[in-house]
């Protein structure tokens, strides 16, 4: 719009990997620092500071995945590598482990621990469909949404 052209916006250098980016520069490889940190801006935007974390090119949202009123939810990690060329190269390195501050009973625990595959493997293929483009607040959507509509589905077939 011709409002949204009027504004300059200007930001501090880009650090991506530990590396120092030039935003003013056009190269393939600051377009890709650029894209990569507003997509990281609007992921820490977009989740609270408990549920998502960012350690250099990793990237690890927190799930919780309710059990009943008088428990407490499990928690679990579900954490993305980011290439060096990312969006550019697709994602290709995804953990889902339990969180280690999860507190829960060992029955629902196991049950937790036999369902990370599955989360895993849906976070997988929903990188696989984003393949050069960003993809981490799809990612982390999948494994909410698992969470909402098939969490208690797994649970109540266990117990």
């Amino acid at each position: 719009s011709e409002r949204a052209s009027l504004v300059n916006f200007e930001s501090a250098p880009v650090h991506y990997d530990g590396v120092a980016v030039d935003n003013d520069d056009d190269s393939d490889g600051d377009v890709e620092s650029s894209g990569v940190q507003d997509e990281l801006t609007f992921i820490r935007s977009a989740f609270s500071s408990d549920e998502i974390s960012v350690d250099d090119n990793q990237v690890t949202y927190t799930l919780q995945l309710p059990v009943d009123e008088d428990s407490e939810d499990v928690k679990i990690d579900v954490s993305v590598t980011l290439p060096v060329k990312y969006p550019s190269v697709g994602i290709d390195e995804i953990k889902v482990v339990m969180n280690e501050k999860s507190t829960c009973c060992p029955e629902i625990r196991k049950i937790a621990l036999d369902a990370l595959p599955t989360v895993q493997n849906i976070c997988f293929i929903e990188a696989r469909a984003l393949e050069g483009s960003a993809s981490l607040s799809s990612i982390f959507s999948v494994a909410d949404m698992w969470a909402k509509d098939d969490w208690y589905g797994v649970m109540a077939k266990q117990l």
